[in-house]
């Protein structure tokens, strides 16, 4: 068969004209680099300086070398810092010049004053323009100066504090917003973005309407720490927009996440479930330090109790991935949108003396002196008894708090009572005993025996709660109990606090109305009981004073519990070696 002579034509010609493509090649290559002209901008978006480092570079690039000479101009845009004072561009503004056919960075450089003020964290900006070259996306640069030592002699909650009222974000985004904005443009590369626990992505192109993008692929803007219902809704509300909390997540395994913690984030099991779950190993000190943030801003929102069970692994991650480029970037960006930076990305020294995460700082304990205790309508009120050991250099700060769901008594029969805040100052010695005064309502109603039981809510960065962290108040509607122990009166230990010796003994003035037999028992803080003596009525009618050996017993609070016949009677004592 013969091939038409128009067809040979035609294929002659294809021949000829790929054979020419395949040996320009490079000419080809060379013209299409040359139609896109090169754009310049800085090799960084952010960088952290101490203040006393005096002198910083930063470098300026091309994506390709200009055809003809360049000049690039770069000057300073503002900040808290003040220039030429705090810090000062060498010449500003500063002029770069790219030469004709040659692609090497140039450079302009900082000086830095080091002073004896404490100015915290401040930064300054730096802009570039050029009338020669198009300027890339890294078209600003933000440099973050900050003193050697930050907040000195400030830990846990007094330090918390601070950071809050430094860092809170002046602006936050309406929750569309904020999710468009997190996913379109913090975490967004090359048009995708990546999820924080696993290496699948979804497809964005921007940040107008990411976010809807985003979920038709699964993905979601989830909460650095699952945030629950029942909160402060304002506070929860904010956290939810904060950028700084909240990370790429699919949406399955946000619920996950979310389950992990149970219904209440004061689940410290729930917690350590949620340490199970842990994000992807480049990501992993991203995450401590975004969820050390949240914890700093928003503590209504968060447990110290559930932070106190991930301390071990947050530190460790945190020495696994310490802060790199592109989680500074993330923080000058979010920064340039709310105002300010994660403080934990800029210091992230700051964790340790804000949570105590490596256990470097003493670790005090509040617990309720007593598993709780009976009282009657018409006493009017309670006294429940709190105890700490271990105060250090910071205040502890906790909350006694009506268990509403557990409780069978109404808070209006308790006066309104809801919570009470109790604050053992900085140097608080062992045993030391608050008393919290739960109000009793009287009326005519006779109702059984209601029960309120009474919780620790923990204030403080480093506090933990103790064994005895619920406290049970039964209050009986029955008046003869209360007129029955008036028949028994039990004075105040002597000596209080008692260093113990040879034969060291704590006394306790008794009297009775009439004879009654009755039984002693001492427990510590932890509920042992570590003395019990029982009296006849014989023995009682001869007492006019009860003695307890303390040689042997160890340093702390003990509770002395009175028993007989319709009385329960309670007092304490503390040993100091």
């Amino acid at each position: 068969m013969q091939v038409p002579m128009k067809r040979k034509l035609l294929v002659l010609s294809y021949l000829i004209i790929a054979a020419h493509i395949v040996g320009m090649r490079p000419g080809l290559a060379q013209a299409a680099a040359q139609a896109e002209p090169p754009t310049v901008q800085f090799d960084r978006s952010a960088a952290v300086v101490v203040e006393g480092e005096k002198r910083i570079t930063v470098s300026v690039i091309v994506s390709a070398a200009p055809s003809q000479d360049a000049t690039v101009t770069v000057s300073t845009r503002g900040g808290t810092a003040t220039v030429g004072e705090d810090v000062t561009l060498n010449t500003d503004p500063a002029s770069l010049s790219f030469a004709a056919d040659e692609a090497r960075p140039q450079s302009v450089g900082l000086t830095l004053q080091a002073d004896d003020v404490q100015e915290g964290i401040e930064f300054i900006d730096l802009t570039l323009q050029s009338d020669d070259l198009s300027v890339g996306a890294v078209r600003s640069f933000r440099l973050w100066i900050r003193d050697d030592v930050l907040y000195p002699g400030q830990i846990a909650s007094a330090l918390t504090a601070q950071l809050q009222s430094d860092f809170e974000p002046a602006t936050v985004f309406d929750a569309e917003a904020a999710a468009d904005s997190l996913l379109g443009v913090v975490w967004r590369q090359a048009g995708r973005v990546e999820g924080a626990f696993t290496r699948t992505t979804a497809s964005v192109s921007g940040e107008q309407g990411a976010a809807a993008r985003a979920r038709e692929e699964g993905f979601r803007a989830g909460s650095v720490w699952p945030v629950q219902r029942g909160e402060k809704r304002g506070e929860t509300a904010h956290a939810r927009r904060d950028l700084h909390a909240l990370i790429p997540v699919q949406g399955r395994l946000q619920a996950k996440r979310q389950a992990a913690l149970g219904r209440t984030l004061d689940d410290a099991a729930g917690a350590e479930a949620l340490a199970g779950i842990p994000p992807r190993t480049e990501l992993r000190g991203d995450l401590a330090r975004a969820i050390l943030y949240h914890h700093a801003m928003y503590p209504t929102s968060s447990s110290t109790d559930a932070l106190a069970a991930l301390t071990a692994t947050l530190a460790q991650w945190m020495v696994e991935d310490p802060v790199d480029e592109r989680e500074l970037r993330r923080t000058t960006m979010i920064a340039r949108y709310q105002g300010q930076p994660n403080p934990f990305v800029i210091a992230p020294e700051l964790a340790e003396p804000a949570f105590n995460l490596r256990g470097t700082y003493p670790t005090p304990t509040v617990s309720f002196v007593q598993r709780g205790t009976v009282a009657a309508e018409s006493d009017s009120v309670a006294g429940v008894d709190i105890v700490v050991e271990g105060v250090g250099e910071d205040a502890v700060t906790l909350s006694v708090a009506l268990d509403a769901a557990a409780s069978t008594v109404d808070p209006e029969d308790l006066g309104g009572f809801r919570y009470r805040t109790v604050q053992f100052p900085a140097g608080t010695p062992d045993g030391t005993v608050r008393r919290v005064r739960v109000p009793i309502v009287h009326d005519e109603v006779d109702e059984e025996t209601e029960r309120a039981v009474l919780t620790l809510q923990n204030a403080s960065g480093f506090t933990r709660t103790g064994e005895v962290a619920r406290y049970a108040l039964d209050i009986e509607n029955a008046r003869q109990p209360t007129e029955e122990q008036g028949r028994v009166v039990l004075g105040p230990a002597f000596p209080n606090p008692v260093s113990p010796g040879r034969g060291a003994m704590v006394q306790f003035e008794i009297s009775m109305e009439e004879a009654i037999p009755f039984s002693v028992e001492v427990f510590s803080t932890l509920g042992q009981r570590v003395r019990v003596r029982h009296y006849s009525a014989g023995e009682a009618a001869r007492l006019s004073t009860i003695e307890i050996n303390a040689q042997d017993l160890p340093s702390g609070l003990y509770i002395v519990r009175l028993r007989g016949p319709s009385v329960n009677i309670t007092e304490t004592f503390v040993i100091v070696r």
